[in-house]
């Protein structure tokens, strides 16, 4: 089986003045249609670069990266872009909803601008909201949501568009707990069975030394990773 992501002789260098930084050295990695995985690695160790290379954010220095049989590295800017807005969804670490829009809002933002994409996206973010118990909060703005509610709604807007390929930092432990990290891996493999089978998800941003505490029951592979 192939993969839906497939890694090619990835590496990412950060140039300061004279001296680069390696962060990323020769990765080649598959992802395969319906895997749950999850990288593991100390603060700087590159987690977070990898999503940013995998999600067309970022260009890598050298090597290729491939989602669903397209090379993002022989994209524009523009077409990856596009390619993202339509077929990737993030979670972010600090979740990143836009204050001045209701939580159903901020959900219906990636159907309207993939619009005509999904013929069930007048009820979808509700469909959504119902599944994470926040039916209840549709019209209120994310500034009178708690923490763990913003990062339910954070997790609904990257799922509303039906994605082939999740990507979510898991955030600080310390900050969010393990309750609310397991709680947000289990939202995503549920909302995953009862949509496609050909969709990934992709977690990073946990510690090496929580292993294995931190890896969802869910998970069907971990990566540990190390500074260049």
């Amino acid at each position: 089986m192939e993969g839906l992501v497939e890694v090619r002789g990835l590496t990412k260098v950060y140039r300061e003045g004279d001296v680069e930084h390696v962060v990323l050295r020769d990765i080649d990695a598959v992802i395969r249609p319906g895997e749950f995985a999850v990288l593991l690695g100390r603060s700087g160790s590159g987690k977070s670069t990898l999503l940013n290379l995998l999600g067309g954010i970022d260009v890598p220095t050298a090597g290729e990266v491939i989602v669903d049989g397209t090379s993002l590295t022989a994209l524009s800017e523009r077409e990856r872009t596009l390619f993202r807005r339509r077929h990737i969804g993030f979670v972010f670490q600090f979740f990143n909803l836009i204050s001045t829009l209701t939580v159903e809002e901020n959900l219906r933002l990636p159907l309207e601008l993939n619009a005509g994409t999904r013929q069930d996206g007048a009820r979808r973010p509700r469909d959504l909201l119902e599944l994470v118990g926040l039916a209840d909060r549709a019209g209120s703005f994310p500034d009178r949501l708690s923490g763990g509610e913003q990062q339910r709604v954070a997790i609904v807007r990257a799922l509303v568009h039906d994605p082939l390929l999740i990507l979510a930092s898991a955030g600080v432990v310390a900050d969010f707990g393990w309750t609310r990290c397991w709680s947000g891996a289990g939202i995503i493999r549920t909302s995953k069975n009862s949509t496609t089978c050909r969709q990934e998800v992709l977690l990073s941003g946990w510690p090496q030394k929580y292993l294995p505490n931190c890896v969802p029951p869910t998970c069907s592979k971990h990566e540990t990773m190390r500074k260049g």
